[in-house]
């Protein structure tokens, strides 16, 4: 595909590509379907994904450490600013971005969506039933917590349970270990294992969120899932992995999935339908992208197979989570191809990668995610909540979470430096009241009046 074409779609806002949807393709393929596309009517149709989850934005409710504070507003504005040829923000430019700013936040309110034991249990409490694999045990990083751990393994160990050990912390697979038969690998390969996710460090964790950064260090055993190496001949390192189906969810609507072991080879539509995709296409990689390897034939029929059984169910959890949480983006890893356990959620991940080396799907995800947030700053300007300013001049704030008005001198935090509004010419400033979390913005005109803030 050429730059030009990048650069049409680049022109328009995503919450308003596909506002008349009958001049995009059919693609109501079946859920663990094949589809084989034209490549142009691939990418309409990814656009209609995206732009419908930029349009339910608007009328989600968002958990406060969702609301992107004006710095993040500033930046997702330059992301929707036309660029030429690939000079123009993608997903990882505001993965980046975020990261950064979770350091000046340090918000407690969602460090669990990157807690590998408490998203367990996390997760069931808003979906009413376990999701992940169980976890068989799990210690923190203490002498107390090493010996537990030590003494689940051996009960383990003995009875030959297919075990997966990682950190509590972690990311990017760093440190975790997979023995599909621990008792022929030996018990202390197994307890060497756990140390090691306990003490390990990677210098990949401190390019990671704040949030990612605040898990406590720990590790975790849980049953092995099935590996790809189990169903496809001729047993290869990349195999040595379970069959992981990455979900990204964008304000509650999921817009597509790629694999985490080939992340270049296909898409899965929101429906569950499967397009590979062609390698030799132009613009379709990024540069520096890393190796592209097609997915082996009975991996991608074990993968049509599970989508055809399972796709509704998987789309369903990974919706409402994200819903009921109340998140602007979430990626919801699926293993799947395990005739005992069926399809089980490896880990959730917030502020996270995903399909970074293909630039169609990149930086479609970078423009819906800041459609989304600066069409419900949009309408948040356009209501009264901004504008009205009482007759003593004195400051209001409107809770965006409760839709209730902060009373006149209540206690807020503040939450930003006082910015002035180009648009309107008023100075505002981002607050946060001390009483029950409420937020939503102070307008400040000349010296008048009096916004009294508790600054921490």
């Amino acid at each position: 595909m050429s730059d030009e074409l990048f650069q049409q779609g680049a022109d328009q806002d995503l919450a308003n590509l596909a506002s008349n949807e009958a001049m995009l393709p059919d693609t109501c393929g079946a859920a663990g379907k094949l589809l084989q596309l034209v490549y142009a009517d691939l990418l309409l149709s990814m656009e209609q994904d995206f732009s419908r989850a930029a349009r339910a934005a608007v009328h989600r409710k968002l958990h406060v450490a969702c609301e992107p504070v004006p710095d993040l507003v500033d930046y997702l504005h330059e992301v929707m600013e036309p660029g030429r040829g690939k000079n123009f923000k993608d997903w990882r430019c505001i993965m980046n971005k975020r990261i950064g700013l979770s350091y000046k936040a340090k918000d407690q309110g969602l460090v669990w969506l990157d807690d590998k034991v408490l998203q367990v249990a996390m997760t069931s409490d808003v979906l009413g039933d376990e999701r992940h694999l169980p976890i068989l045990s799990h210690g923190e990083q203490t002498r107390g917590g090493r010996q537990a751990l030590h003494m689940a393994a051996m009960r383990e160990v003995e009875l030959n349970t297919p075990l997966v050990i990682k950190p509590r912390h972690g990311s990017n697979s760093k440190f975790v270990s997979m023995f599909p038969s621990p008792m022929e690998d030996g018990l202390e390969a197994v307890l060497d294992s756990i140390d090691l996710a306990l003490d390990g460090d990677d210098p990949s964790w401190k390019k990671e969120s704040w949030n990612q950064n605040a898990v406590p260090r720990g590790a975790l055993l849980q049953p092995l899932y099935t590996l790809m190496a189990d169903f496809v001949p001729g047993v290869r390192k990349k195999l040595m992995k379970p069959l992981e189906l990455k979900v990204q969810v964008l304000f509650g609507v999921v817009v597509g999935g790629c694999l985490n072991s080939h992340p270049m080879a296909l898409w899965v539509s929101s429906r569950g339908a499967v397009q590979l995709w062609d390698p030799n296409l132009p613009g379709l990689l990024k540069k520096g992208h890393g190796l592209w390897e097609p997915l082996p034939d009975d991996a991608l029929e074990v993968l049509l197979r599970s989508l055809s059984e399972s796709w509704e169910a998987i789309r369903r959890d990974s919706e409402i989570l994200a819903q009921r949480v109340g998140l602007d983006e979430l990626r919801v890893d699926w293993l799947l191809g395990d005739k005992l356990w069926g399809p089980r959620i490896g880990e959730l991940t917030y502020m996270g990668t995903f399909a970074l080396d293909l630039w169609p799907v990149s930086w479609r995800l970078a423009r819906a995610f800041a459609a989304g947030h600066l069409r419900r700053w949009r309408d948040y300007e356009a209501g009264p909540y901004l504008s009205y300013l009482p007759s003593d001049g004195a400051s209001e704030i409107l809770n965006l979470e409760e839709d209730r008005r902060l009373k006149l001198g209540e206690i807020v935090e503040a939450r930003s430096w006082m910015k002035k509004h180009e648009e309107s010419g008023l100075t505002r400033i981002r607050c946060r009241a001390t009483s029950d979390g409420a937020v939503g913005w102070a307008t400040v005109v000349g010296n008048q009046g009096t916004v009294f803030l508790e600054a921490k």
